[in-house]
């Protein structure tokens, strides 16, 4: 059990209490400026789940409306806001608050002593919990936005791919071996993801805006890739019917060499098809998870064989795939026009075949 202080918006406990159980896990808190917001959000919990018999005052709704204010100008204006909601959805509470403080007042006035029969019957018609629950649970959720980001600290999280655990210089974390052995194979696409993945997943903590925009760019890169795949399939299919590769034809020996890599060549650019497919549908509604969610789900990867790498590999796999699948078809390109004896073909071919494979390089 325990006791509401709603002037100095706390609770407390009779009995001895381990305050660490509200941390959320978050590591690193020792001083009761930091508690306190750990502690308020514990208080909106109780006022969301018990508006009954408290009344929501105008410096509440002030206060609220200024860190909404507060939160949608630091959205609007940086790409790394630690605000828990993105622009429009902190724009649709702003609305929102209007409209609670606009009820609250229209009850305020109802309730006042009235000589007709007609005020009672209104005022019992408004349902009082209505302009409360609202306000305590935004409450709840920025006052635990303040707990997580170490507000008012002096090492609080300015940005939300911050760490506000000290790292001494030199000693950022480093690719593991599995990461860097699989770049080699994986055109680099390991680290890149690792990378993204730490920026959204930082302190174990998720921020919901930015894990919603790292979704939303996997599936829009999946999809992509799923119609690259898809026209090089065909590329592919129409190279083998070309003539010099097809049935019947006096094919050089350099020919059948050029019929394998196309195969390898399909295999790829299926897999990476496939592969593609198989993680959008993976993803799909995990852009709606809450940000508690998402982390969880990230800390449960994290506590497998091969942590987040495996995410980053997986993640990783549809261009990769598709590249290998270009890789080979390049390949068999190269082996058709090899065998060719003519040497104006030759001649033709090679210096542009060069100069875009330095150019491809380059870039």
């Amino acid at each position: 059990y325990y006791f509401v202080d709603h002037n100095r918006q706390l609770l407390f406990w009779v009995h001895a209490y381990l305050l660490s159980n509200i941390f959320a896990n978050v590591k690193g808190v020792t001083k009761r400026s930091h508690m306190k917001y750990a502690v308020q959000t514990q208080y909106w919990t109780h006022l969301e789940l018990y508006p009954n018999g408290r009344k929501l005052n105008g410096g509440h709704h002030a206060e609220l409306k200024g860190i909404l204010i507060h939160a949608s100008a630091e959205s609007l204006t940086s790409t790394t806001s630690v605000a828990p909601f993105d622009s429009n959805e902190l724009s649709g509470m702003l609305d929102l608050m209007e409209k609670i403080q606009g009820m609250s007042a229209l009850e305020w006035r109802i309730s006042t002593p009235c000589m007709l029969s007609v005020c009672h019957n209104v005022s019992s018609s408004i349902p009082r919990t209505v302009s409360k629950t609202p306000p305590a649970r935004l409450m709840r959720l920025f006052s635990n936005s303040k707990f997580v980001n170490f507000h008012g600290q002096p090492g609080a999280r300015l940005n939300a791919d911050q760490s506000v655990y000290t790292k001494l210089r030199g000693q950022e974390e480093a690719p593991s071996l599995l990461i860097k052995i699989s770049d080699l194979l994986l055109f680099g696409g390991p680290s890149a993801y690792a990378r993204e993945l730490q920026r959204v997943w930082v302190d174990r903590t998720v921020n919901a805006p930015r894990w919603k925009g790292f979704i939303s760019n996997l599936s829009s890169e999946w999809a992509g890739f799923t119609i690259y795949s898809t026209v090089m399939l065909a590329v592919d299919v129409s190279f083998l019917a070309i003539p010099a590769l097809g049935a019947g034809a006096s094919m050089t020996t350099e020919e059948p060499g050029a019929i394998i890599l196309t195969y390898v060549s399909i295999i790829f650019v299926v897999g990476s098809l496939i592969v593609s497919v198989q993680l959008s549908n993976r993803l799909r509604g995990q852009e709606n998870l809450a940000a508690k969610e998402a982390a969880t789900m990230l800390f449960q990867s994290a506590q497998s064989m091969m942590g987040t790498d495996a995410l980053a590999i997986l993640y990783s796999l549809p261009i990769a795939l598709l590249n290998w699948g270009m890789i080979f078809f390049l390949l068999a390109l190269a082996f058709v026009v090899c065998g060719s004896d003519s040497r104006v073909t030759l001649g033709t071919i090679v210096p542009p075949a060069i100069i875009v494979g330095l150019l491809t390089a380059w870039a």
